[in-house]
Protein backbone atom coordinates (compact mmCIF):
# COMPACT_ATOMS: atom_id res chain seq x y z
CA UNK A 1 0.00 0.00 0.00
CA UNK A 2 1.23 3.60 -0.71
CA UNK A 3 2.03 5.36 2.28
CA UNK A 4 0.29 8.62 0.87
CA UNK A 5 -2.88 6.61 0.81
CA UNK A 6 -2.29 4.83 3.67
CA UNK A 7 -2.03 8.73 5.74
CA UNK A 8 -4.80 10.53 7.51
CA UNK A 9 -4.73 14.32 8.64
CA UNK A 10 -5.91 15.72 11.47
CA UNK A 11 -6.30 19.77 11.93
CA UNK A 12 -7.19 21.66 14.90
CA UNK A 13 -7.22 25.69 15.50
CA UNK A 14 -7.34 26.47 19.01
CA UNK A 15 -6.88 29.77 21.51
CA UNK A 16 -4.98 30.38 24.64
CA UNK A 17 -3.35 33.12 26.82
CA UNK A 18 -0.51 32.80 29.17
CA UNK A 19 -3.09 31.41 31.77
CA UNK A 20 -4.58 28.57 29.97
CA UNK A 21 -3.01 25.73 27.70
CA UNK A 22 -4.43 24.82 24.02
CA UNK A 23 -4.39 21.11 23.55
CA UNK A 24 -5.35 18.77 20.83
CA UNK A 25 -5.98 14.83 21.46
CA UNK A 26 -5.61 12.82 18.38
CA UNK A 27 -6.53 8.61 18.06
CA UNK A 28 -3.54 7.23 16.32
CA UNK A 29 -4.67 3.73 16.51
CA UNK A 30 -3.29 1.35 13.76
CA UNK A 31 -0.78 4.26 12.72
CA UNK A 32 3.37 3.64 13.25
CA UNK A 33 4.34 7.12 13.02
CA UNK A 34 2.89 11.21 13.27
CA UNK A 35 3.91 14.18 11.70
CA UNK A 36 3.06 17.14 14.07
CA UNK A 37 2.98 21.06 12.84
CA UNK A 38 2.29 23.20 15.55
CA UNK A 39 1.45 26.66 14.08
CA UNK A 40 2.09 29.00 16.95
CA UNK A 41 1.50 33.19 16.47
CA UNK A 42 1.47 35.10 19.80
CA UNK A 43 0.18 38.41 20.69
CA UNK A 44 3.80 39.18 21.84
CA UNK A 45 6.80 37.81 20.16
CA UNK A 46 8.47 34.63 21.88
CA UNK A 47 8.71 31.13 22.28
CA UNK A 48 5.65 28.73 24.28
CA UNK A 49 6.62 28.57 27.71
CA UNK A 50 5.66 24.63 27.32
CA UNK A 51 5.24 23.13 23.88
CA UNK A 52 5.49 19.03 24.06
CA UNK A 53 3.53 15.67 22.99
CA UNK A 54 2.10 13.53 25.29
CA UNK A 55 0.41 10.12 25.29
CA UNK A 56 -2.19 7.99 26.36
CA UNK A 57 -4.22 4.78 26.31
CA UNK A 58 -7.62 6.20 28.24
CA UNK A 59 -7.60 9.36 27.24
CA UNK A 60 -7.68 10.66 30.68
CA UNK A 61 -3.52 10.10 32.21
CA UNK A 62 -1.17 11.70 29.86
CA UNK A 63 2.39 10.99 30.35
CA UNK A 64 5.42 12.57 28.67
CA UNK A 65 7.28 11.15 25.61
CA UNK A 66 10.95 10.91 26.20
CA UNK A 67 12.19 13.28 23.71
CA UNK A 68 9.44 15.39 23.24
CA UNK A 69 9.29 17.75 26.01
CA UNK A 70 10.49 21.80 25.75
CA UNK A 71 12.68 22.77 28.19
CA UNK A 72 14.07 19.30 28.71
CA UNK A 73 14.59 17.81 25.53
CA UNK A 74 15.19 20.68 23.46
CA UNK A 75 14.73 24.74 23.25
CA UNK A 76 12.30 26.55 21.13
CA UNK A 77 12.77 29.44 18.90
CA UNK A 78 10.98 32.27 19.34
CA UNK A 79 8.00 32.96 17.16
CA UNK A 80 7.20 36.51 15.79
CA UNK A 81 3.62 38.37 16.06
CA UNK A 82 3.33 38.75 12.34
CA UNK A 83 3.81 35.46 10.87
CA UNK A 84 4.08 32.91 13.89
CA UNK A 85 6.42 30.12 13.72
CA UNK A 86 5.72 26.57 12.74
CA UNK A 87 7.01 23.64 15.26
CA UNK A 88 7.78 19.90 13.58
CA UNK A 89 7.44 16.99 15.64
CA UNK A 90 8.08 13.81 14.24
CA UNK A 91 7.80 10.15 16.18
CA UNK A 92 7.33 6.74 16.06
CA UNK A 93 3.84 6.04 17.62
CA UNK A 94 5.34 2.90 19.16
CA UNK A 95 5.05 2.74 23.09
CA UNK A 96 3.04 5.78 22.88
CA UNK A 97 -0.55 4.34 23.81
CA UNK A 98 -3.92 5.23 21.70
CA UNK A 99 -3.69 8.94 22.02
CA UNK A 100 -1.46 11.79 21.39
CA UNK A 101 -2.12 14.70 23.01
CA UNK A 102 -0.65 18.31 21.37
CA UNK A 103 -0.05 20.60 24.47
CA UNK A 104 1.25 24.33 24.25
CA UNK A 105 1.13 26.97 26.37
CA UNK A 106 1.46 30.41 25.48
CA UNK A 107 4.65 32.34 27.17
CA UNK A 108 3.90 34.74 29.97
CA UNK A 109 4.02 38.29 27.60
CA UNK A 110 1.07 37.43 25.86
CA UNK A 111 -0.90 37.80 28.76
CA UNK A 112 -4.66 37.95 28.49
CA UNK A 113 -4.68 38.34 24.92
CA UNK A 114 -5.21 34.95 23.67
CA UNK A 115 -2.08 33.58 21.10
CA UNK A 116 -3.22 31.10 17.92
CA UNK A 117 -2.25 27.57 17.82
CA UNK A 118 -3.07 25.54 14.77
CA UNK A 119 -2.40 21.95 15.15
CA UNK A 120 -2.03 19.94 12.19
CA UNK A 121 -0.89 16.44 11.86
CA UNK A 122 -0.48 13.77 9.31
CA UNK A 123 -0.96 9.95 10.66
CA UNK A 124 1.38 7.75 8.66
CA UNK A 125 1.53 4.26 7.70
CA UNK A 126 -1.51 2.55 8.51
CA UNK A 127 -2.54 -0.96 9.28
CA UNK A 128 -5.54 -0.53 6.68
CA UNK A 129 -5.30 2.47 4.93
CA UNK A 130 -8.24 4.73 5.09
CA UNK A 131 -10.38 4.55 1.83
CA UNK A 132 -13.02 7.62 2.33
CA UNK A 133 -12.33 11.48 2.38
CA UNK A 134 -13.75 11.56 5.96
CA UNK A 135 -11.57 8.23 7.29
CA UNK A 136 -8.56 10.44 5.74
CA UNK A 137 -9.65 13.12 8.01
CA UNK A 138 -10.45 15.58 5.03
CA UNK A 139 -13.16 17.33 3.19
CA UNK A 140 -12.09 15.62 -0.16
CA UNK A 141 -9.79 13.48 -0.80
CA UNK A 142 -7.91 13.51 -4.44
CA UNK A 143 -5.67 11.18 -5.57
CA UNK A 144 -3.31 10.38 -8.61
CA UNK A 145 -2.43 6.80 -9.80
Amino acid sequence: MDMVQASKSVVESLTATSAQTASSTIDVVGFDSISVDVLYRPTAAGAPSVLRLMGSNDQTTFSTISGLVSGTDYTLSSAGTTSGLVYRFDASLKHVGRYVRVECTPNSAVGATAATVVVAARLHQAEKGPVSASDKGVGQAITRS
